[in-house]
């Protein structure tokens, strides 16, 4: 009686590749519902920015977005060198909360800009 040959498997993964396909294969899909989220919720705040406007006409939309889209990216870009230099951990959390915050002005800017409905 022979006994039957077990098979190779056709790709060889170690421990350390398991673990460095599960980061990116969850980073990946992370990043795409951060960037879902941030685009849907740039258009509910440009659609709530058309249909409630402000009493000062100049304020409406755009007077209310770019000081708001400016600030946040000047923090945005602090924070980040700080964090560069110090590596803290709440340094690095400020960095990506001001960063979100300041894609999410800008494309609220950009939807306004494009005439959003």
């Amino acid at each position: 009686m022979t006994d039957k040959p077990t098979e190779k498997p056709r790709w060889p993964i170690t421990a350390e590749e398991w673990r460095l396909l599960v980061i990116t294969f969850i980073g990946g899909l992370a990043s795409i519902l951060v960037g879902a989220a941030a685009l849907g919720i740039a258009v509910a705040l440009g659609r709530l920015i058309r249909t409630h406007p402000l009493d000062v006409p100049d304020l409406n939309g755009w007077g209310l977005v770019t000081p708001w889209a400016v600030l946040w990216t000047l923090l945005a870009v602090v924070t980040i060198r700080l964090w560069l230099m110090n590596r803290a951990v709440w340094e690095r959390v400020l960095a990506f909360v001001f960063s979100f915050l300041a894609i999410l002005s800008w494309l609220t800017w950009i939807g306004l800009a494009a005439g959003l409905h």
